[in-house]
């Protein structure tokens, strides 16, 4: 059974999520506006709505998640830092995504 790559690139402007196939192919790819002005939660909101068609493009097969961000997250704290996307600076991100989309994932 082949494991699923997702990746989600979180940008100031938009937010994209691709499945790679087993040649590293890409068989899904969406992307829509961070929309930032509306807060984090909102971004929140946006990564779980592609998630969830990323899921349920792949009937919902194993996969593993893969995050990319804007800034970076600090070492001790686990906090995003440095992010253009300022309303999620001081976040857990990390911790905040996992339990939104109910899955761990690599940031």
């Amino acid at each position: 059974m082949k494991n699923n790559l997702i990746g989600i690139d979180l940008g100031g402007t938009k937010i994209e999520i691709v499945i790679l196939g087993e040649n590293k192919e890409i068989q899904f790819r969406e992307r829509i506006p961070t929309e930032s002005a509306s807060g984090s939660s909102h971004i929140i909101n946006q990564i779980v709505a592609l998630y969830k068609k990323a899921v349920l493009f792949i009937n919902n097969a194993p996969h593993t998640i893969g995050v990319g961000t804007p800034g970076s997250l600090a070492t001790e704290t686990k906090l995003l830092r440095n992010s253009n996307t300022l309303c999620l600076n001081g976040l857990p991100l990390k911790k905040i995504n996992e339990k939104a989309l109910q899955k761990k994932s690599n940031y």
